[in-house]
């Protein structure tokens, strides 16, 4: 079958409008990986400082804002980090997480800042009453 030069046209237009989107997308991911890796170089810088003869605790907190189906926004609460990477995060809470997105921000004058949309892929029931999910980052 062979396509018209509107059609050519129209489908090169549609790559392109595509490619676009990708490039925004792209630039969008990778500003947020570079937040992420920020905060996490200062964290690290942190755990490094500290691990001379030091056995205190060390707990990261953030705040997380389950989105619904339209974004959103739910009831804010506060979680505690347990595993965190470029990519993505594990943290504990209170009370299950109904809604699949959520938006998390951390603030913590040590480390600075970092606000993400994260798409919640597990939660787990810990003994205590407690829960642990994680997911990746999306933006």
């Amino acid at each position: 079958m062979r396509l018209s030069s509107q059609s050519r046209l129209d489908s090169l237009s549609l790559t392109m409008i595509a490619a676009k989107s990708l490039d925004v997308l792209a630039g969008r991911t990778q500003s947020l990986t570079s937040e992420a890796t920020l905060l996490l170089e200062r964290v690290r810088e942190f755990l490094r400082s500290k691990s001379a003869g030091c056995d205190e605790p060390f707990t990261l907190r953030a705040q997380i804002i389950p989105l619904d189906p339209h974004g959103m926004p739910g009831e804010p609460s506060e979680i505690e980090l347990r595993d965190f990477s470029e990519r993505g995060l594990a943290f504990t809470h209170d009370a299950p997480i109904t809604d699949r997105r959520a938006r998390l921000s951390v603030d913590d004058p040590r480390f600075g800042k970092l606000n993400a949309e994260v798409d919640l892929s597990w939660c787990r029931y810990q003994p205590g009453g407690r829960y642990t999910s994680g997911g990746r980052f999306v933006r």
